[in-house]
């Protein structure tokens, strides 16, 4: 839903809709208000995400994917960020808000030297020891290259791979994103 595009910018809502499919019937619905605005990042993709987020017997939850792109060659930048929605009644109810999956960044002179990150996330769903809505576990795997012109003039890369786990516990009405894994507006 798109209010106002530009080649400089963008502004427009996402309507999640999910329908009968014997009658074509709305059952829910949900507006996301500001979900395609974009200005420096540019909105490349939107996808929904089908993996099998079971929270609970009888709940799961589907996911929407959003990745935005950089248009910066020095600066290289793009990220793909989640959302996870279950149907709860007549209503459609976020659960999982704005957490950064996939993202990639750099800066560097653009012949050799310079500095790049590849950060992927991976959720799985585990039982939850306090509550009937399992938890979220999120492996995130981050690569770091440095890159320097060498002796021989050739460019010479150094890689450096750090592996976290971070918990998410549902709180009642979702799951809480800390800070440094969501997407930065």
């Amino acid at each position: 839903m798109m209010t106002e595009q530009s080649d400089s910018e963008n502004e427009g809502d996402i309507e999640l809709l999910v329908v009968d499919s014997t009658n074509l019937q709305v059952r829910q619905r949900l507006r996301l208000d500001g979900l395609m605005s974009d200005d420096a990042f540019r909105v490349r993709s939107v996808a929904f995400d089908t993996a099998r987020y079971q929270l609970a017997p009888n709940r799961t939850a589907f996911g929407l994917r959003v990745s935005l792109d950089g248009s910066s060659r020095a600066n290289p930048f793009g990220e793909t960020t989640l959302w996870l929605f279950s149907i709860e009644g007549d209503r459609l109810k976020p659960v999982l808000d704005n957490i950064v999956v996939r993202e990639s960044r750099g800066e560097w002179d653009t012949v050799c030297a310079g500095e790049f990150s590849e950060t992927t996330r991976t959720l799985s769903m585990v039982p939850s020891a306090k509550d009937t809505v399992a938890d979220i576990v999120v492996t995130e795997k981050t690569t770091t290259s440095v890159n320097r012109v060498g002796t021989d003039n050739g460019c010479n890369s150094e890689d450096k791979t750090t592996i976290r786990k971070h918990r998410l516990r549902y709180d009642g009405s979702g799951y809480g994103v800390p800070k440094d894994l969501k997407r930065v507006d």
